[in-house]
């Protein structure tokens, strides 16, 4: 299930982006598909890597502006914020 997120990711809404070119993007981010999450949507189980190369896309169209906006701070999150920060970007953990 995992593989069909990604392929409509790069599929669907990359293209878009793409298209779009933004100057910044707003990301209200979720992990109920994380790999792990007590209670997953869809059976999604997608890594914090999946997470970060997801992110990573979207920085590399909008000159490495995004905001990632989160609520809480579960394990999940902050593994997934920080595997994206082990790619060289400053990830501020508040």
């Amino acid at each position: 299930m995992t593989s069909y997120v990604f392929y409509v990711y790069r599929s669907v809404v990359m293209p878009i982006v793409e298209e779009f070119k933004p100057q910044i993007t707003l990301v209200s981010a979720g992990f109920d598909g994380a790999d792990g999450h007590a209670n997953q949507l869809g059976g999604y189980k997608i890594s914090p890597a999946g997470f970060g190369f997801m992110t990573k896309q979207l920085m590399s169209v909008c000159d490495n502006k995004v905001v990632l906006v989160l609520e809480g701070k579960s394990p999940l999150r902050v593994a997934a914020l920080r595997k994206l920060g082990g790619g060289g970007y400053r990830i501020p953990i508040f």
